[in-house]
């Protein structure tokens, strides 16, 4: 039984207490003791049964059955990887212990909640910050690119299917857990731009189990004139992760179920083919062309995420899952509920 922190591993400058392990909790913890610049000091987790995992795993690492036991003037960040209704509790806990906070999303499951810890953080000069892991992931910097280079040209729409079966989580629906990823995607690819909920709305068929809302649908028009659809459902045997972005030039597809093809560009033209003069009105034309696969990095998103986490911590270059810069995720998805509620 370990009664003694591990000691600090070579070269690696900042201590990590995780807090929570139960679903992505094991998935951070190997994320962090792999990586180059952070070791893990303690994880806390109430379940008594989960120590013996843990110390199997991860040999001298301190184990805790509440937050109160963390020895906090060893500690640099806290990754909380707990329910979300807790988070905003635990990451005050740890901001008022001068620790930098990493929050699993959602960060909170309200604007106001979000931008009280993005204060207190800001007066105590600490880093609060979000995992919105898609805007590392390899994928998405490669349409980014795209979008900016104008390859597809205008963009007319973006399309999304989330579904897999379960975790049916008992603190937020399909809308908090799913649709955030979306959403978060979407402020990486077209930041500042604040979109208008046309329609939201949420099915729950297992109502009567106690679950919250397992199906939503909803769509946005953003200022630049593109048109969001977002389906997502916990309901499917098959898990899927595909988005469809169409343009003026071209269209991208990108599959993160795919384990190799991740992303595929289709050349396609929209133009005119005559002029409203002469025809007296818009006839469209349609041009297909070839099919790209672009060669992308294979790093893990969350790893390169974490990476640059430490790059934030030692420079102060900023980063781009703080919480100050993911606000507009939750207005969003604050947004979204509002509508569904309105709908119902």
């Amino acid at each position: 039984m370990p009664t003694l922190p591990p000691p600090r591993a070579k070269n690696k400058k900042y201590a990590a207490v995780l807090v929570g392990f139960g679903y992505w909790g094991p998935i951070l913890a190997r994320v962090i003791n792999q990586s180059r610049d952070f070791y893990l000091f303690a994880i806390v987790d109430k379940d008594e049964s989960k120590k013996e995992i843990i110390w199997a795993q991860y040999p001298g690492v301190l184990w805790h059955g509440d937050v109160d036991q963390v020895n906090f003037d060893k500690v640099d960040i806290a990754f909380i990887a707990t329910p979300a209704k807790s988070h905003f509790d635990l990451a005050k806990f740890f901001l008022n212990k001068n620790v930098n906070v990493w929050l699993e999303k959602p960060a909170c499951t309200s604007f106001a909640e979000a931008q009280s810890l993005v204060s207190l953080a800001s007066e105590r000069q600490l880093l609060i910050v979000v995992d919105h892991p898609y805007v590392f992931h390899p994928a998405i910097k490669e349409i980014k690119n795209l979008i900016q280079s104008h390859k597809l040209g205008n963009i007319f729409y973006y399309e999304s299917s989330r579904a897999n079966l379960g975790i049916f989580q008992n603190d937020v629906d399909v809308l908090w857990d799913l649709v955030v990823h979306d959403i978060s995607i979407i402020g990486e690819l077209f930041p500042d731009l604040v979109p208008e909920v046309k329609s939201a709305y949420a099915h729950n068929p297992l109502a009567k189990f106690g679950s919250n809302a397992s199906m939503v649908s909803a769509q946005l028009l953003y200022p630049n004139g593109m048109m969001v659809s977002i389906d997502a459902n916990w309901l499917s045997p098959i898990k899927i992760r595909r988005t469809v972005i169409g343009g003026e030039k071209a269209t991208v597809i990108f599959d993160d179920s795919e384990v190799i093809e991740k992303v595929k560009i289709y050349e396609q033209e929209f133009t005119s083919n005559q002029s409203f003069e002469i025809t007296q009105e818009m006839q469209v034309g349609f041009r297909s062309g070839d099919i790209y696969v672009p060669r992308l990095s294979s790093r893990e998103a969350l790893v390169i995420a974490v990476e640059q986490l430490a790059e934030t911590l030692e420079s102060g270059v900023k980063y781009p899952n703080e919480l100050s810069r993911q606000l507009p995720v939750i207005r969003i998805l604050e947004d979204i509920q509002r509508r569904i509620e309105k709908s119902d």
